[in-house]
């Protein structure tokens, strides 16, 4: 019934990559925002259709399914954000479908990292590529990415000292997840600083403690805090059980399995290269002293962060800098390969490589078809059953 399902998964997810790659190129290359902007609508639509149109995706896709029916019947259900509930209230009320709704995230997303991106456009194909990565869990928080996309717009104006639309942005982020919150708390606390809170050897040595020895054990000192981090009933359900669950006394209900050692050499490579470079993209006025110091909050604590899903979102938001940071790392050295030595050059191709890697191995890894769906394949349905996704 669904033999063509992973050939056309594929071949779509790769048309995206070399969109993003192409377009990323001409947009590196454009000097009005006019141009930027043309090119820029290519990666948007290709993104779009990659996951906006996707289908059952995972399993808070087909739970939010129900969420929008519910909202659009009454805004007092679920007590979710004011902007939230509204949205999904004003969409179903317009008769628009679900898919319409998920569409909507996905376009808000990419279209505000695209926003962000022009300060940087000069290394657009890396970034663009890196986005794919970073951004994984947009296939599944729907919500939460719906936020993120406007805490992104939060961070673009707060580059520009727009302060104004920038308290807008992050206001607007906060009222469709107030999980948010904590992170434009970082990002106020950090924008000051004029230097490294954390030196790249110090960073590269706590990436690998956190890599190899971090255990979900280890966040012990987080149980009296974690009630903070219950945003809705199934981070609640998390944040009130936490001490059981870093003890796995309640299974493996929100725990992530523990990296191979491959994806623990591949993580560490990767992520090392960029510590290295961040000294002279600093000097040089490439990047920000902000996006440099998240960057490297989000490599240390997002391989502990990310064995927990409560905690996840956290640590894939900071990765997020890693966006800016190794994508402008990868751009400067490869743009300018003769001025560095034999092991920088040999560093710099291997880490690319490693970083970029999941993007085609996850989309050639994937097997079960509920997870390759796109909105031509519901056959009339809305949502796929959840026991798919809890197997």
């Amino acid at each position: 019934m669904y033999d063509h399902v992973r050939v056309v998964y594929v071949l779509i997810n790769l048309l995206n990559v070399i969109v993003m790659i192409y377009f990323g190129v001409q947009m590196s290359r454009t000097a009005s925002k006019r141009m930027y902007w043309q090119y820029a609508a290519f990666p948007i639509i290709s993104y779009c259709i990659c996951m906006g149109l996707r289908f059952g995706r995972m399993i808070d896709y087909n739970l939010y399914a129900d969420r929008y029916h519910e909202l659009g019947r009454s805004l007092k259900e679920g007590g979710y954000e004011l902007l939230f509930g509204l949205i999904n209230n004003v969409m179903f009320n317009l008769g628009l479908p679900y898919q319409c709704f998920v569409l909507l995230c996905s376009f808000l997303l990419i279209y505000s990292f695209v926003f962000l991106l022009k300060s940087y456009r000069r290394a657009a194909p890396y970034m663009l590529v890196i986005f794919l990565i970073e951004a994984y869990n947009a296939e599944n928080y729907i919500r939460w990415y719906l936020g993120i996309a406007f805490f992104l717009f939060f961070v673009a104006f707060l580059h520009k000292s727009n302060y104004l639309k920038s308290a807008v942005s992050g206001i607007v982020a906060v009222l469709f997840h107030v999980g948010i919150l904590p992170l434009i708390a970082a990002c106020l606390a950090l924008c000051w600083l004029r230097r490294n809170i954390v030196p790249p050897v110090v960073a590269q040595v706590l990436l690998i403690v956190s890599v190899y020895l971090g255990s979900i054990q280890l966040l012990g000192f987080l149980e009296p805090y974690i009630n903070f981090f219950g945003f809705d009933q199934r981070s609640t359900s998390y944040a009130d059980n936490f001490g059981e669950l870093i003890n796995g006394q309640l299974g493996s209900i929100g725990v992530r399995d523990e990296l191979r050692w491959s994806t623990q050499i591949r993580k560490i490579v990767a992520y090392s290269f960029p510590l290295y470079i961040i000294p002279q993209l600093l000097k040089r006025n490439k990047i920000r002293y902000l996006d440099a110091n998240l960057f490297a909050i989000g490599i240390i604590i997002a391989p502990i962060f990310g064995q927990v899903e409560i905690l996840d979102r956290y640590g894939s938001a900071f990765l997020l800098f890693s966006v800016i940071v190794s994508g402008y790392s990868y751009y400067y050295v490869l743009s300018n390969y003769r001025r560095y030595s034999v092991y920088m050059q040999f560093f710099c191709v291997v880490s690319l490589i490693f970083y970029i890697y999941p993007v085609f191995s996850d989309m050639l890894s994937r097997t079960e078809w509920y997870h390759m769906l796109f909105i031509w394949d519901a056959e009339g349905r809305e949502k796929l059953p959840l026991y798919y996704f809890l197997k």
